[in-house]
């Protein structure tokens, strides 16, 4: 469902960095993170330990449910750095290679696997980072049941393909029922297209298609707030703009064209993409060109006269944020903003 209000010329939205939600605290027990079983077997010779966990992703979630018993490990928990001014996404997210001090040999290593709401229980394709508890969340890393196993591969399979040797899959994804009209899940988007921008769409003979959506054009060029429910940003914006938002939807990273896209960029937001409007002062410098494109701001203030946007723009493509505070990255708000500028 969507909800839109016209950007006032008297109001002032501020950005701001996280939502507050504990579940030890909720009395109804209303949704407000995810929930993992997680299990952990270190030989084939042993039996599983399992624990359930409150995490927003499975490397999370392993990293919690090892710590419970005080075991070493060296899961990666960093979804991201700055090894530059630039930021770097950490595809490996949730990877491990020991744990308890056993490491892999030729015989024998470290399996993971995650429960498949259809084909049961599946060797990973991704590290367990990319794996969420989330209805919404994409089908092929959707769950709320892990498992890392040590032994051969002919061991590891006879396990885990055997109903009676199967570890517990007890722990239940977050359907989307109980995302939809959940403050916990909700964001809120402040959308604008500049008349400056606009008018180079125009020259392009392109337009602001909104579809069937409740927005407006007129809303979209004096600025809109539009509100989606989502357990990351982009599943929110889809939620609020429905197939007006597209974007990368494979999980990591899509590298098809040969570079990495990763999950949640946004190639187009209601019929709008990037507009190339002039050549900078070099010729053969691409970046000092002038383009219009969707500029994504986290920290932001709206001027209460033009509803432009002004602010701090975000380094992260918006299916890596979310509105859920256990995430990597939390944040419930966030500014869509097509205006010109150089790359």
């Amino acid at each position: 469902m969507l909800f839109a209000v016209v950007a006032s010329a008297m109001m002032l939205m501020i950005g701001f960095a996280a939502i507050v939600s504990d579940d030890s605290s909720a009395d109804d027990n209303y949704v407000s993170n995810g929930t993992f079983t997680v299990n952990v077997r270190t030989s084939v010779n042993t039996s599983w330990v399992t624990d359930t966990v409150a995490a927003y992703d499975g490397a999370l979630a392993l990293s919690r449910a090892l710590a419970l018993h005080n075991i070493s490990n060296d899961v990666d928990t960093t979804m991201y750095s700055y090894p530059t001014q630039y930021v770097e996404i950490d595809y490996q997210y949730g990877a491990f290679t020991t744990i308890g001090g056993i490491v892999d040999t030729e015989t024998e290593s470290w399996h993971t696997y995650f429960y498949h709401i259809t084909d049961g229980w599946t060797p990973v394709t991704d590290t367990l980072g990319w794996y969420k508890p989330f209805g919404d969340y994409d089908e092929d890393h959707r769950t709320a049941n892990i498992a890392v196993i040590y032994g051969t591969d002919e061991d590891v399979d006879g396990i885990m393909e055997a109903s009676s040797t199967q570890p517990s899959h007890s722990s239940t994804v977050v359907p989307v029922s109980d995302i939809i009209n959940n403050p916990n899940f909700l964001v809120s988007f402040y959308i604008k297209v500049n008349s400056t921008a606009y008018a180079a769409l125009i020259a392009d003979n392109k337009d602001i298609d909104v579809g069937q959506s409740t927005v407006t054009k007129q809303q979209v060029l004096d600025g809109v707030y539009v509100y989606g429910y989502g357990s990351d940003m982009y599943l929110a914006l889809k939620n609020g703009l429905g197939d007006k938002v597209n974007g990368q939807e494979i999980v990591p990273y899509d590298d098809s064209m040969g570079y990495e896209v990763v999950y949640g960029w946004l190639n187009s937001l209601l019929g709008v993409s990037s507009v190339w409007m002039n050549q900078g002062q070099s010729a053969t410098d691409p970046y000092d060109d002038v383009w219009a494109w969707w500029q994504e701001y986290y920290y932001y203030s709206v001027d209460t006269g033009t509803g432009n946007v002004v602010g701090s723009t975000s380094d992260f493509a918006i299916g890596l944020l979310s509105p859920l505070q256990d995430a990597p990255l939390s944040h419930p708000t966030f500014a869509l903003y097509f205006a010109a500028g150089t790359m």
